[in-house]
Parts: structure tokens; sequence; C-alpha cells
């Protein structure tokens, strides 16, 4: 990373940064990025258009999170004069979000952070994998926990038609049902048992960035009647 990469993200401030140097100098204004990451593909192509947002712990008790600024293509700046533990997550469409954490020191007179620069390489999404996905993994128990193998589990699209439900399936495990083999999008889950009342679901199933069903793990806890 060259040096006048290092000075674009450096702002100069109205206001003085308070600090107090070992040598009794007084600090400059100039605000000194925490972190500087440059994003870059698994051939080395530059990763731009990511969402990248750090996190800290702001002594206060409480975690502060803001955005990183991408100040050109691929290059992200993380904070500025923060010091200590910055967690930063990143999404980037075609490639697995990641996470990374960076530790951010002070110079020697404690006026300013020393930037932290690292270059990170992201894994391109596998999209390969064409696995049948279902929609839902229902689990049915009455109200003290205890399962509910006899229960009739069925699933519908949310639609106002009379469009008939389907039985979802049963697996080995006692109470756990699969429903909706590759569906997705709003959902009905219709769960019933005999001496309890029963439970209709709107349940809203995703996909991926492959385009992939995400399973939701739902647990129905039955009333007695």
């Amino acid at each position: 990373m060259s040096a006048m990469k290092l000075i674009v993200p450096a702002l100069a401030l109205t206001a003085l940064i308070a600090c107090t140097p070992k040598d009794e100098k007084a600090c400059d204004t100039m605000a000194v990025a925490s972190a500087q990451l440059s994003l870059r593909g698994p051939d080395g192509a530059v990763v731009s258009g990511a969402a990248v947002r750090y996190e800290f712990d702001d002594g206060s008790g409480g975690v502060t999170e803001a955005d990183c600024d991408e100040w050109e293509p691929g290059e992200y700046v993380c904070g500025y004069e923060i010091s200590g533990e910055l967690r930063i997550s990143i999404a980037a469409e075609g490639f697995e979000d990641a996470e990374h954490t960076v530790e951010v020191g002070l110079t020697e007179d404690e006026c300013h952070v020393e930037t932290v620069m690292e270059t990170l390489t992201l894994t391109a999404l596998d999209c390969s994998d064409d696995a049948q996905r279902w929609a839902m993994l229902v689990t049915v128990t009455d109200e003290s926990g205890a399962p509910l193998a006899d229960a009739d589990v069925q699933w519908g699209p949310d639609v106002q038609d009379d469009v008939p439900y389907e039985a979802c399936e049963p697996t080995d495990v006692m109470g756990d049902w699969l429903c909706g083999a590759g569906e997705s999008g709003e959902l009905l889950l219709l769960v019933e048992a005999e001496g309890y009342a029963h439970e209709l679901l709107a349940v809203d199933v995703p996909v991926d960035e492959c385009g992939r069903t995400v399973p939701q793990l739902i647990t129905v806890a039955l009333a007695a009647e």
C-alpha cells in the first residue's frame, strides 16, 4: 500500500483532538483512519460495492456500530481515531460473508492511532450444491416440552384461495417433520393434534445468494384443550 493511499483517508478536523503527548507538544488536528482494508477476490480482482461495517466497545458498556467508507474501489476505511479492538463484518455479492478483527494501537506520543492496513481475500460463493433443502424443520411438543409424535403437520402457500395443504414428512426423530422441499417465500404451517388446540403460523422462508432455500427451524408447543 502506498503512502499516498494512507494519506487520503486522513481528514482534518475543525476541533482539536484531545490528547496529552508525552513530550507535551500540542497534537495536530489530523484525524487518522483506524483500519484500512483492501478487499480482493480469489483471483486478486478488486471487490467494490461491499457492505462493510465495524463495531467496538465504546467504553460505556455498550457497542457502537458504523459503516466503513469505500473511498476508492476496493479500499475501505473503518473509523477514525478509534483504538482497541474493531470487529469488522463484510458482505459482498458473489462472496461468502466474512468477519475480521483488528487491534488498533496508538502512536508513541498517543496523539493518533496507528492505522492497521490489511488486504483480505474473500471466498467466492459455491452455488454448485444442488442438494434438496426443506423449507421448514418442525418440532411439535406439548406445553411441557414433551414431543407429540402423533401430530398432524401440514404446509401450504400463503394465499387466500382454497389451495390444499400438503402433509409434511415425519423424520426418524419423534416429534419432527420436514415441510416444503425446495419451497421459499411466504408459507403457512398448520399443526394439529388430538386433544390440543391447533396452531396456524405464517412463515417467511428466504433464499441465499445462490437462490437456494434457507431452512427454518420451528418449534410449535400445542396447548391442551
